[in-house]
Parts: C-alpha cells; structure tokens; sequence
C-alpha cells in the first residue's frame, strides 16, 4: 500500500480490497469527480455571495459525504466544517477553511494518482 498521510489509510485500505479492475475503476472516477467538484468549489468561492449560492453548499455536501463513504477523514472533516459555516452565515469561515480543504483534496488525488499508478 501506498504511503500517505494517517488520515488517508483508511481510503487506501479500502480500495486496496477491491478486485484489481474494479479498484482502478473507483480511482479514476473518484479522482475524476473530486478534481471537477474542487474546481468548482474554488470557482464558487471566488464569486461568493451572501446568503451562498445553494449549489455551493450542495457542492461541499457531496464533497463530504463522498470523502466519508471512501473513509478519507482527511478530506471530509474540513469539507463538513465549510460545509457548516456556510449553511451558518459564516462565509468568511468558509473562505478561511478553503485552503484547508483543498489541500486535503490534493494530498487525497495524490493519494489515488499513486494508486493508480502502482
């Protein structure tokens, strides 16, 4: 198994006990789909309005959920913590969670792009 950060493992244990065919399909999809979600997240939160737009919150809903069903604790805790603030009114913490979340959704397609590779 590829080494990560802790918080990854459990991903990776994971997918590790999925049949060959059926592991490298779940990498390219879950990659594929988190690299277009954080694209919009960034593109959203750049044009961030007050009250959020719903779809944004949507957005990192999915996100969560998504990182939490693959078990990357990683990703889905600051992904729920922007999650929160922006379903609270607290845009600003939103904002200042992203860098947060997106670096935990690179280190996670890092992860998958390592896998994918071994």
């Amino acid at each position: 198994m590829s080494a990560g950060p802790a918080g990854l493992q459990p991903m990776l244990r994971l997918l590790q006990m999925l049949p060959a065919a059926s592991r490298a399909q779940m990498v390219r999809m879950y990659g594929q789909l988190l690299g277009d979600q954080l694209h919009s997240v960034g593109v959203a939160l750049g044009n961030l309005a007050s009250p959020p737009a719903p779809q944004l919150v949507d957005l990192l809903h999915k996100i969560a959920g998504s990182a939490a069903m693959m078990q990357d604790q990683d990703l889905s805790l600051p992904a729920r913590a922007m999650e929160a603030a922006l379903r609270e009114g607290r845009g600003a913490d939103a904002v200042a969670a992203w860098p947060a979340m997106e670096a935990a959704a690179h280190r996670t397609l890092a992860a998958l792009q390592a896998l994918e590779g071994g």
